[in-house]
């Protein structure tokens, strides 16, 4: 049943590649939810419990951020995810991880720029804590995580279709890697 499921993933990955090429963002942005949807039944396998409930959240954001324009709510619950994923990789199990799984929320007076900010810090500290957990596939993860977000800096910036291609490129195979290996 997994390969299978993996299997799905790679023809999805390759379909919204096309479409994207093609200029279909429409019909790409359903098939990229669809290959994250998937993503998170494969994290089903693993039981890891954060990061199951991390790749769900990565669902609810998704949707948010592919149908929505609810940017900062689609970035704090992404933040959580991180946060989620920070005490899968730590092993902890603690009523100050479920305390901390709220302090994105804090940040909902303070704008998009800081939402970003500490995002960006909650993914410095996944890659850092995977290398010295000396964990190379969820570095790998993290590594293609962070270019994705590169990626989306750079696409609202320029607004460049290449890079809002590239992001998708990045984003499915560092969620997959997640999925089966954190």
């Amino acid at each position: 049943m997994k390969k299978l499921v993996l299997l799905t993933i790679a023809i999805l990955y390759l379909s919204f590649i096309v479409l994207d090429i093609k200029g279909s963002f429409i019909e790409a942005n359903y098939i990229k939810f669809a290959s994250i949807s998937l993503i998170f039944i494969l994290s089903l396998f693993k039981n890891n419990g954060y990061a199951v409930i991390g790749l769900l959240l990565t669902v609810v954001c998704d949707y948010l951020l592919l149908f929505t324009q609810k940017y900062s709510l689609g970035i704090m619950i992404f933040s959580i995810s991180h946060l989620l994923y920070i005490n899968s990789q730590l092993k902890k199990d603690s009523l100050t991880t479920v305390l901390s799984l709220g302090l994105p929320f804090l940040f909902i007076f303070f704008g998009i720029i800081i939402q970003c900010l500490f995002y960006l810090l909650l993914m410095l500290f996944n890659i850092l804590i995977s290398i010295k957990k000396e964990n190379a596939f969820v570095f790998a993860a993290f590594i293609l995580f962070a270019l994705c977000d590169v990626c989306v800096a750079g696409f609202n910036i320029t607004n460049s279709y290449f890079l809002m291609a590239l992001i998708w490129i990045f984003y499915v195979p560092s969620q997959a890697l997640l999925a089966l290996k954190l």
